[in-house]
């Protein structure tokens, strides 16, 4: 090997993880510094212009949405950002978040009993009349099933009382028989050996 050539390995040994910055090849109508990414942070200090990381990630918690970046904006209630972030992520179905700042979705509360919560949820969504959810971290309330009802807010559906029936899915309450002497014990609707429909 020449000098020249031993000279280039060993300065390109050197160079071996180190962070570098190439100039364009083509020619270049815009001003030095460039504006750092969205996700990086930029400054106004000299010393944070002379690479395309700027002053560095964005910081958790924070999230960078434009090119030139001084002032990070913090991350909001619903959402988490690490670090780096441009945008912020939405909490995953089934948690929620009233705190801003969060750098993960670990840090999203999961979703009580008896509640919903969709992606990005502040708070969670008591289920409706006639739905309910049985454990924590639901997306969604279930539909109670015929012969039995719900209130706002419930943890289970209730069967329905002897003379009472609740003849489709998703019911608030149940209803008195039609005839006093039917029977509606595990029937979704007046029972037919009553005589009635």
């Amino acid at each position: 090997l020449s000098s020249s050539s031993a000279a280039s390995d060993v300065y390109k040994r050197q160079l071996l993880g180190r962070q570098l910055y190439q100039l364009p090849m083509l020619p270049i109508d815009t001003d030095f510094p460039y504006l750092c990414a969205a996700g990086l942070l930029g400054s106004s200090d000299p010393q944070y212009q002379t690479t395309a990381v700027c002053a560095g990630s964005c910081p958790r918690g924070f999230f960078c949405p434009k090119e030139g970046t001084s002032e990070p904006s913090m991350c909001p209630n619903g959402y988490y950002c690490p670090e780096g972030s441009s945008l912020p992520l939405v909490c995953p179905p089934g948690t929620f978040s009233n705190s801003s700042g969060l750098t993960a979705p670990e840090e999203c509360d999961t979703c009580p009993i008896g509640h919903a919560c969709t992606a990005g949820s502040i708070e969670p969504a008591p289920c409706g009349a006639g739905t309910f959810a049985p454990t924590a971290g639901l997306s969604m309330c279930a539909e109670c099933p015929a012969g039995s009802a719900a209130a706002a807010g419930s943890v289970i559906c209730t069967r329905c009382a002897i003379g009472e029936y609740a003849a489709s899915i998703g019911q608030s309450e149940c209803v008195p028989c039609p005839h006093p002497l039917s029977s509606c014990l595990l029937y979704t609707s007046p029972s037919p050996r009553d005589g009635l429909l």
